[in-house]
């Protein structure tokens, strides 16, 4: 009788523990490697992924996970535990397009470069992949998604990098062997720099700007600069208040203004706006002044453009900032301050304003600031494609 009984609970139990496992599985933890870098993130959507244990062997999961490992590489590539040839496991010869290669390849070098340089002493990186559409037509794929990234260093001094709302549109093609990646098409604060121009020119300005950021100030001081307004009161410009407005918005749109096709200057004169407690010039003169209009939330040419701004700054005599440039010398640079730069070919390419400096002003990686197109935060030595042109604000005028 008692044998009976206990051979009846050894079966319920034995019945209860097969009921149980498939639900132990599917809800064990990541596993390490790819997934265990995308834990947080929402890679998986409803109607796009869904559950991955569920989907693995669907064409959208098997897509997802093709590009989740092509970012995990791109990554470990940004930090130097992948060379440039990272991407040859992820594209396919006979179908990817060579362009994207190449610009993929000059990429990576130019970002080993950027790392040899400045001696980037890398901790971790988290990546969050926001799928919006997986569009599958027999052996064809195309991905939209939007990228988010965070990069931190070992170096407390070197403020973490963010890379924000950097758009993708990537097309896949399948051959038999598995899914593979033809063309990505986006633009970050490397592809920004380097797209149309040699290697060898893009090396050389990273070689230029190791120098630069070491070299004394060769030039008179900061007074022979400032501009002398007629009829006006030099006032003191806010720094915190331009630096609070950049972080806030540094990853997204003040829906106040207009999101300008290149929004870089858009947003630096919307932080210095801050910092001098709202006053811009009078209105009267769409190429020569700086404002913008609250009724159409589009600025004026001095407003959106990088070398407006820079000409409006360092000549200004009526209402608004005041400002010098020291060139290439960042060594009177504070939070508030903005840096413009220029490729070698000429043009003015892009602004960025200046949010702290962590260390000595002859090291870039100490010098942090914000940008949009791309959006994100960065220190100055990723910016080192490009040639460096401090403007230094001094005041404003009412």
């Amino acid at each position: 009788m008692e044998i009976s009984k206990v051979f009846r609970k050894l079966c319920l139990l034995l019945i209860f523990g097969l009921l149980l496992s498939p639900f132990q599985t599917a809800w064990a933890s990541p596993t390490k490697g790819v997934d265990s870098q995308f834990q947080n993130s929402n890679a998986f959507l409803p109607g796009v992924g869904g559950d991955p244990a569920s989907e693995s062997h669907s064409s959208e999961g098997e897509i997802i996970a093709t590009v989740k490992k092509y970012f995990e590489g791109r990554y470990q590539n940004l930090i130097g535990l992948k060379d440039e040839n990272y991407i040859d496991g992820f594209i396919s010869n006979e179908h990817s397009n060579p362009s994207w290669i190449e610009l993929e390849g000059l990429r990576a070098k130019t970002i080993g470069k950027i790392n040899s340089s400045f001696n980037l002493p890398y901790e971790e990186y988290e990546v969050d992949l926001s799928f919006s559409e997986i569009s599958v037509d027999g052996s064809s794929a195309i991905v939209f998604l939007m990228e988010h990234g965070l990069v931190t260093f070992k170096d407390p001094a070197i403020l973490p990098i963010e890379f924000a709302e950097i758009s993708h549109k990537l097309l896949l093609i399948e051959d038999g062997t598995g899914w593979w990646i033809s063309n990505d098409a986006y633009q970050d604060i490397f592809t920004m720099q380097i797209e149309g121009r040699s290697e060898n020119e893009i090396f050389s300005t990273i070689e230029g700007n190791i120098i630069n950021q070491k070299r004394g100030v060769e030039f008179p001081s900061p007074q022979e600069y400032i501009a002398t307004p007629s009829n006006f009161i030099n006032l003191t410009y806010n720094r915190t208040a331009a630096v609070n407005y950049a972080n806030t918005w540094k990853n997204g749109i003040n829906p106040n203004y207009w999101q300008e096709s290149q929004d870089c200057t858009n947003f630096v004169s919307q932080s210095v706006y801050a910092g001098t407690n709202q006053v811009m010039s009078t209105p009267n003169d769409y190429y020569n002044k700086w404002y913008f209009d609250s009724y159409t939330k589009t600025g004026s040419y001095p407003w959106i453009n990088v070398g407006g701004f820079y000409n409006f700054l360092t000549t200004n005599t009526g209402r608004g900032p005041v400002g010098y440039s020291s060139g290439s010398y960042m060594c009177y640079l504070s939070g508030g301050d903005v840096v413009v730069m220029q490729y070698t070919s000429g043009g003015w390419r892009h602004a960025v304003l200046v949010t702290s400096l962590t260390g000595s002003c002859h090291d870039y990686t100490k010098i942090q600031v914000a940008s949009h197109s791309p959006f994100g935060s960065y220190n100055l030595a990723y910016f080192s494609p490009s040639n460096f042109f401090a403007l230094n604000i001094t005041g404003y005028n009412n």
